[in-house]
């Protein structure tokens, strides 16, 4: 059975690239999947649920930037034709001690599902999860990917001790097509990122996270709470700051040692998550 936003397959996702687009649009790709019920998916669900709530979120205007595609509904929103203006959009500061609401996304390499349940299986479950939102075309996530590769790496190490980290992709592919499972694959080798990244192809994941821009970091605790949400560190594209991970990995140390959370948090910075057409 094909649906129209992808459906899963034995607990897997297979991605069908699509060739052939017409001149001056990039390649399109679409998923193919077979819908499991809920009692076949287990406790992970398609959809996620919770109820996050998020205190604020700030939306400003940058300067003109390069690249090949404007915004997603016609408006100032993303790296796009040259002249055009991007939009850098704050993180929604969720309350802390929020439980994380569940989901069952795609790996984008793999095809298989991955869950919050599965990434808390072990026992002990792991004492902290980090989540990035995250996609291929943003110049705020391209500024810190070096960053990313990283601290992917001393997590993988066990620099942190039991932490686990995974990538979410919220793009909508109809506007952002460079932002495409297979794109995102891609960033992974080219990137060296050491961790998985899923696809929320129905948005709903970013939706009940409240997730609002790329990069948009989350550490949930060993109990599936939020113990910190915000920025990466005080680095941007165009302010000479260096790019360390200081915020974001002070907060990882934190959480690991059983500390309280930092009492100073700042949200992240990126271009705004692209929302399918007709959505807000």
């Amino acid at each position: 059975m094909r649906c129209a936003g992808g459906c899963t397959r034995g607990g897997r996702v297979a991605f069908v690239g699509v060739s052939g687009a017409t001149a001056g649009r990039a390649r399109r790709g679409r998923w193919e999947r077979t819908v499991t019920t809920a009692a076949q998916a287990g406790s992970g669900v398609s959809a996620a649920s919770g109820s996050f709530v998020a205190s604020r979120v700030r939306v400003r205007s940058l300067p003109p930037v390069l690249g090949k595609r404007g915004g997603s509904t016609g408006k100032a929103g993303s790296a796009g034709i040259t002249g055009a203006r991007m939009v850098m959009t704050e993180s929604e500061m969720v309350e802390l001690g929020t439980a994380a609401p569940p989901f069952s996304l795609p790996d984008v390499s793999t095809g298989e599902l991955v869950s919050l349940d599965s990434l808390y299986a072990d026992s002990p479950p792991p004492k902290a999860l980090l989540v990035v939102f995250l996609c291929a075309h943003c110049p705020f996530v391209k500024h810190v990917a070096g960053e990313l590769a990283r601290l992917s790496a001393d997590v993988r190490s066990g620099k942190y001790g039991a932490v686990k980290m995974i990538g979410i992709s919220s793009n909508s592919v109809e506007t952002h097509p460079e932002d495409a499972p297979e794109r995102m694959a891609e960033e992974i080798v080219t990137r060296k990122y050491q961790f998985p990244i899923l696809y929320d192809e129905t948005q709903e994941v970013a939706r009940s996270w409240h997730a609002a821009c790329t990069p948009d970091f989350f550490i949930l605790d060993q109990d599936r709470k939020v113990y910190y949400r915000g920025r990466l560190d005080a680095s941007r594209p165009s302010n000479n700051v260096p790019v360390t991970g200081e915020d974001l990995r002070n907060a990882l140390s934190r959480c690991v040692q059983g500390q309280p959370p930092p009492e100073k948090q700042l949200p992240s910075m990126g271009c705004n998550i692209k929302w399918k057409p007709g959505t807000t």
